[in-house]
């Protein structure tokens, strides 16, 4: 392709003209394509395409197209890539995967692929333009990402590309995310699956995937399988919740020997965190495949029991809190316990299940040789700076033994045992004297 201008030979995907400095038109926006797709922009650009966005004019609906680039279009390997992308994405009709229409080619031979028009922006750029996201919230995005891989995984297809850029976020209209999953062009199709075309698109023993993301089998050019995915999707819960990935590397080969040689820290050395949360992010991080969950679906039923018992607690807190017993102001209610009044002074009573790991003096420093982590401002408030060794951020709640009832202090029973202590107490009293428990608990105001 040459400038318009002073017809410079023009780099591929170049978007100015570095002899004369003229911006580089695209042909194709305005473009008819195979007169029935009206090209209005350009939205982004891969390593296999440019993504535009169009109208279908049959109908006027709204679509996203998927161009190979023109200079790819010769490679024959890349243009089969590109095909079994479109078919792969065509046999998948979860709600959480983005939703194609059609793989066609244009008149001079690019091939194509027509998707839903998404609105929103990517896990990235929500974690650039943000920072760090709640627990919560990133394990309900993890469990919409589950879905998806089911039902790719059920078909014998592995996606071994999962990163924030390729899973996307649509607001919905009562709140919160609507989840999908992009970009299936590296996408391992296992020999004998239902939609196995007999074709081999990788050679054994090549690395492919996004580098950080990557598990140990990708790495050495492995046997990926559907707990491949799993490993990837743990760093990238991982990432999107601590701020950083579990494992800094300057290459494959350094990447690989941390690997191998550790194991990810706990991600509450970084963030106050529940502890079955952080049994969830390892388990998908062990470097052994066998040691991780068996399948997708033993991951989303781990996700969904820890959101079903913070909904259960968060429920639990909100009910006592309308009956009169306000929680403590200095502490954020939430999916951490009850929130349960002891000598009139309400205190936090975490579940067990729910022990919270704490950032303390141990927790060690992000490296600073890494720059592949956007920088946030550290005197943002909705993201307060990490505290002195031992003590939560402000507006988290205390650690589990912490309590808030000062006539408590130096004990370590917690307010529910001590409860429980007095109501067996008082029943040997009442079984010793016979008084009437009635008339005793109303005089005792119990």
């Amino acid at each position: 392709m040459n400038c318009s201008s002073c017809a410079a030979e023009l780099a591929p995907q170049a978007t100015v003209c570095g002899t004369c400095g003229r911006l580089v038109e695209d042909p194709l926006i305005g473009a008819l394509i195979n007169n029935r797709y009206r090209i209005q922009a350009k939205l982004a650009v891969g390593g296999f395409g440019s993504i535009y966005r169009a109208i279908q004019v049959a109908n006027n609906r709204r679509v996203a197209i998927k161009v190979m680039h023109r200079e790819l279009s010769e490679d024959q390997q890349l243009v089969a890539r590109f095909r079994r992308e479109a078919v792969t994405l065509c046999s998948l009709r979860d709600a959480h995967t983005v939703t194609t229409y059609e793989l066609d080619q244009t008149p001079d031979g690019r091939m194509f692929i027509v998707m839903e028009l998404l609105e929103g922006r990517n896990l990235l750029e929500q974690f650039r333009a943000s920072g760090p996201l709640p627990w919560r919230r990133m394990l309900g995005i993890a469990r919409s990402v589950c879905s998806a891989l089911a039902e790719a995984h059920a078909l014998g297809i592995v996606h071994r590309d999962l990163k924030p850029a390729n899973i996307f976020l649509e607001e919905k209209r009562g709140g919160g995310d609507s989840v999908k999953v992009l970009d299936f062009g590296i996408a391992k199709i296992i020999r004998n699956s239902d939609i196995d075309d007999g074709s081999e698109l990788t050679v054994t023993g090549q690395a492919v995937g996004t580098l950080e993301y990557m598990a140990p089998e990708q790495l050495i050019g492995g046997t990926c399988d559907g707990r491949t995915d799993l490993y990837t999707l743990g760093v990238v819960a991982y990432e999107m919740i601590v701020g950083r990935r579990p494992f800094a590397s300057a290459g494959v080969l350094d990447l690989l020997a941390t690997q191998l040689a550790e194991k990810a820290p706990k991600p509450g050395l970084y963030v106050p965190l529940p502890g079955v949360v952080s049994e969830i992010l390892l388990k998908c991080l062990e470097r052994d495949a066998s040691e991780r969950y068996g399948d997708v679906n033993e991951l989303a039923t781990a996700i969904d029991e820890v959101l079903a018992q913070s909904d259960m607690e968060l429920l639990a807190t909100r009910t006592s809190t309308s009956r009169g017993h306000a929680a403590p102001r200095s502490v954020r209610t939430g999916p951490v316990g009850l929130v349960t009044p002891v000598g009139g002074v309400a205190s936090i009573q975490p579940s067990p299940a729910f022990g919270w790991e704490t950032a303390g003096a141990s927790r060690p420093a992000p490296p600073a040789s890494d720059a592949s982590y956007p920088a946030f401002p550290t005197s943002d408030a909705s993201h307060p700076a990490m505290p002195a060794p031992g003590l939560p951020p402000a507006g988290f709640p205390p650690a589990p033994d912490t309590l808030l009832d000062p006539s408590l202090a130096g004990s370590r029973t917690t307010p529910r045992r001590t409860s429980m202590l007095r109501v067996f107490l008082l029943m040997l009293v009442l079984a010793a004297i016979g008084v009437g428990a009635g008339i005793l608990v109303s005089e005792l105001g119990i």
